[in-house]
């Protein structure tokens, strides 16, 4: 009762601000997973998932580019082609969690990002990769399809971040607030600077290139998530203290 009472208010209350994020607007309408609404720890099975960047790495040189399809629309190409979270008709292999993929076993996992992190591991030290020269698509943007498609293009670099992407990505698509607040500062921050765009297609050029810098930087960037994350705090808050019954 008490965790529906505080789902209550965060469906009522909020500033601007607070709507003006993606990862908010779900709070607010979300009918499903309230507890997780407030505050969830990570699955444990991800944690086997997050591996060591610590081990040198070496991926063969790649050439990949990437290429936004409208969702409902064909790749229309010969290229060799490869999915990231959406499901786009015509590619060659899908890397994605959405419903009715065919992406291999091998890779499966809950979200795209920890896929996509399992197929470039499994690219390590590759003589002969096929994919290295191949299409990135999506058909939408979100932080685990931004994510997918950096990943793609920037495997290497990639591999420092595993944690906090994995972290972002469950705050955007499973509204996971995980054991540190990285993953939701991320998705919010993701999330407010593709709202400044003119539709998804923008926001992928305009935020792929600023990807790597807000995964360091985030902590930094207190205008792209303090405001949402600190109302989330003070009704967190308000449910520990008894102050919603």
């Amino acid at each position: 009762m008490l965790v529906l009472a505080a789902f209550a208010l965060l469906c009522c209350e909020g500033s601007a601000a607070f709507m003006a994020s993606s990862f908010i607007q779900r709070l607010r309408t979300s009918s499903v997973r309230p507890i997780q609404l407030l505050r969830t720890q990570m699955h444990p099975h991800r944690l086997s998932t997050w591996r060591s960047s610590s081990r040198r790495a070496h991926i063969t040189s790649m050439a990949r580019t990437f290429e936004f399809v409208p969702y409902g629309q064909k790749f229309e190409s010969d290229k060799k082609s490869i999915c990231v979270d959406g499901l786009v008709p015509g590619t060659s292999l899908q890397l994605t969690h959405w419903n009715g993929n065919e992406t291999p076993k091998e890779y499966k996992a809950d979200l795209s990002t920890d896929i996509v992190l399992k197929f470039i591991h499994a690219e390590l030290g590759s003589e002969k990769n096929k994919w290295n020269d191949a299409v990135v698509l999506n058909n939408h943007f979100d932080t685990d399809g931004l994510l997918s498609v950096w990943i793609m293009l920037n495997p290497e670099a990639a591999m420092k971040y595993e944690r906090r992407m994995v972290d972002a990505a469950a705050a955007g698509d499973f509204d996971e607030w995980g054991l540190s607040d990285w993953g939701l500062q991320l998705d919010l921050a993701f999330s407010k600077l593709a709202s400044q765009c003119d539709g998804d297609k923008q926001a992928y050029e305009k935020l792929l290139p600023m990807v790597e810098d807000i995964l360091v930087n985030v902590d930094d960037r207190e205008e792209l998530w303090k405001e949402e994350l600190d109302e989330m705090y003070k009704i967190f808050d308000m449910v520990c203290d008894d102050k919603i019954v």
